[in-house]
């Protein structure tokens, strides 16, 4: 398997954020929870 990572370009940044969202209880099954992050970030994010 070949991968290859790349910068985060700032246009993506909103779509990357809300697939991680919608797919938060996926993720923390496989990694470690970031918490109270992620609603802190979306919390602020609407102000």
């Amino acid at each position: 398997m070949e991968v290859e990572l790349k910068s985060l370009k700032e246009e993506y940044a909103e779509q990357l954020f809300a697939f991680e969202l919608e797919n938060r209880r996926f993720f923390e099954q496989l990694v470690s929870s970031r918490g109270r992050i992620i609603t802190v970030i979306t919390i602020l994010r609407k102000v």
